[in-house]
């Protein structure tokens, strides 16, 4: 048959061929050669199920030859591929003018199909083939080896690589075997290597670069060489494992010596501290991150974190926090940390997590023992649980910082137990005044502000306080009504000296109402051995300025009885001489105030109420001091 033509479907050929040996004694050979145009049909036909999603057009001869006998034949063919274009959904997609080139050398016989030679070549690539199959227990062998090519040749061809815009070089050999109707990813195996790798990551839009080395391919498991590469300024080392091809599971430890999240698609309107020395275990599985173990440094302080990581698109943070010493102000850092959405948009981070430290700052305040739940969601930080050593005493706290206005807004819950009086006024920053004791307290407090003076003035809440079994020493206050009754020299006792000794007391109790930066007592009293001290009034942080009513009881029996001492027109005195109240007026800078004694008569009824209640003194003494005073009735 020579000059043969026809359509095997649609697909036009031409052939030349024979029967050879018939009807001779031996086996019958049937060598021909043939050139085919495929078509679609034809291709669809040829790859059975697995063809149904191919499309395939263009023009190209296909050009085949056999020979041998039914029994045992040997089939080769050529085919140049570069003016057709086909498409296969998800796994290729080539298009005409494309360089391309299949051949291919094989057997059939009546154990099998052998080709043990099947060449590929697409652009640079060209990759070495084999396939075994048995017809017997339909068992499948198969091999694929590269040269070292370019990989930008075949990401145009295959989407599964475009989208990542890969370039550099890579090689490899895979092998596989298994029962075609059960085929399993367990038995691939084989390797790949790869030099100056570099592709952009679905989480950056920054490139990661000259990631070199090698994996292994197991069955259904690569893993890889110890691998360095650089996303940004961020240069990353460390080795993993990929189990499952259709779910993937990677299992990765690294290191770096510096990571700036801006490389791994964060943006902030902020700061973020410097994150260094980061060494960790981690998994991520269906877009999340299970951090095993991860160990770095925020700025300084050691920090290490357990946790997870939750949809890699739009990050949820759920972590557990251990740290030495930590700044809660890189904590806040990162309630202005966002993921670049692309087209301006920054979705925010969440963030969960339970922190443990040895120490914490936070300004000018220092926690030891520090234990909290933060949670930041939408640019507001939630310290919740707080429970540390503050000021020598037991502090529970809860905090809320809200960052989404230009002015940050703070609010907080506290109960503060047995602490260090001294310590509580060295944190306000009090200077040249003295005081010792145990002091509890507990309260709400707000305020907003970028500064502390924007604090002090905004402040509003309340507190109730108690300091006990301590000293009070350098208060001016003190100082000058201690003076002023000094002057009168009218008592046997002395009076504590506020500079040297100071003044001992057993309670300091007191309830304050803090607005717009105004503190507001109406039950503030000082009780001792030597006298009790009553206060209502206020003080302005944001001015640092007093005004103030000052009640003093001095507990002493007085020596010389007498029914008048003139301090300001009133003395006042008991039915059984055993104690005196005088009243102050205090006024002016915190530091050094004006004090000036006055009248029980200029005291409003009110006033003078709280002064009865807190000083325990006569109910006739203001209605009508006189029958106090003077002994009428």
């Amino acid at each position: 048959m020579l000059g043969m033509s026809g359509y095997f479907g649609a697909s036009p050929f031409t052939m030349d061929g024979k029967i050879a040996g018939y009807p001779l004694k031996g086996d019958v050979t049937l060598p021909f050669v043939m050139n085919i145009t495929p078509q679609q049909a034809e291709m669809t036909w040829l790859l059975g199920k697995q063809g149904d999603h191919l499309t395939f057009s263009g023009s190209s001869a296909l050009k085949l030859s056999g020979d041998g006998t039914t029994k045992d034949y040997n089939l080769s063919g050529e085919w140049d591929l570069t003016p057709v274009s086909y498409s296969y959904p998800g796994k290729i997609i080539k298009l005409a003018g494309i360089n391309n080139y299949l051949s291919f050398k094989g057997n059939i016989n009546e154990q099998g199909v052998n080709v043990p030679s099947i060449t590929y070549k697409i652009g640079r690539m060209v990759s070495d083939n084999s396939v075994k199959y048995s017809f017997e227990n339909h068992e499948i062998q198969f091999g694929i080896k590269s040269n070292k090519f370019p990989i930008e040749d075949i990401s145009s061809v295959f989407p599964i690589l475009r989208k990542y815009e890969p370039s550099g070089e890579i090689e490899g050999e895979i092998y596989g075997e298994g029962v075609t109707d059960s085929f399993k990813d367990d038995d691939w195996h084989g390797n790949l290597t790869f030099s100056d790798i570099s592709f952009k990551p679905a989480f950056t839009n920054k490139r990661i670069n000259g990631l070199t080395g090698s994996v292994n391919i197991e069955g259904n498991s690569i893993e890889t060489s110890y691998l360095t590469a650089s996303v940004g300024s961020t240069i990353i080392s460390g080795k993993g494992t990929l189990h499952n091809f259709d779910n993937p599971v990677i299992d990765f430890s690294f290191f770096s010596p510096g990571v700036d999240l801006s490389d791994f698609g964060f943006v902030t309107t902020g700061t973020i501290p410097a994150i260094s020395a980061v060494k960790g275990e981690a998994v991520y599985r269906d877009n999340d991150i299970h951090i095993k173990d991860l160990h770095g440094y925020l700025k300084e302080s050691p920090v290490d974190v357990r946790g997870s990581v939750h949809n890699l698109d739009n990050p949820a943070f759920d972590l557990i926090i251990n740290a030495k010493t930590l700044d809660i102000e890189d904590i806040i850092a990162f309630a202005s940390l966002g993921r670049d959405g692309g087209n301006g948009t920054s979705p925010q981070v969440s963030l969960r997590a339970l922190l443990k430290a040895d120490s914490v700052v936070y300004k000018d305040f220092k926690f030891d023992k520090f234990s909290s739940k933060v949670l930041i969601d939408n640019k507001i930080v939630y310290l919740q649980g707080i429970k540390t050593y503050f000021l020598k005493g037991n502090l529970a706290s809860d905090v809320r910082l809200d960052f989404l206005s230009p002015s940050p807004y703070y609010q907080m819950k506290f109960t503060l137990e047995n602490s260090s009086a001294d310590k509580f006024l060295q944190l306000l920053s009090v200077k040249q005044r003295e005081v010792t004791g145990t002091l509890s307290m507990k309260g709400d407090l707000i305020a907003k502000g970028n500064s502390m003076d924007e604090v002090k003035r905004s402040l509003l809440g309340h507190v109730t306080f108690k300091a006990h079994d301590g000293t009070l020493k350098r208060f001016s206050v003190l100082s000058k009504i201690f003076s002023i009754l000094n002057v009168s020299q009218l008592l046997t006792f002395q009076l504590p000296d506020m500079v040297s000794g100071g003044m001992g007391y057993s309670d300091i109790t007191g309830t304050l109402s803090i607005k717009n930066g105004v503190i507001s007592s109406d039950d503030f009293l000082i009780t001792s051995n030597a006298m009790n001290i009553s206060t209502s009034g206020n003080m302005d942080l944001g001015r640092n300025e007093l005004d103030l009513l000052v009640g003093v009881q001095p507990l002493q029996t007085v020596d010389k009885v007498v029914s008048r001492i003139p301090i300001a027109g009133w003395v006042l005195t008991g039915g059984d001489k055993s104690f005196i109240a005088t009243y102050f007026k205090v006024t002016g800078p915190i530091d050094n105030p004006n004090v000036n004694p006055i009248p029980v008569r200029s005291l409003a009824k009110g006033v003078f109420d709280i002064f009865k209640r807190a000083l325990q003194l006569p109910a006739k003494l203001f209605t009508n001091p006189e029958t106090v005073i003077f002994g009428n009735q």
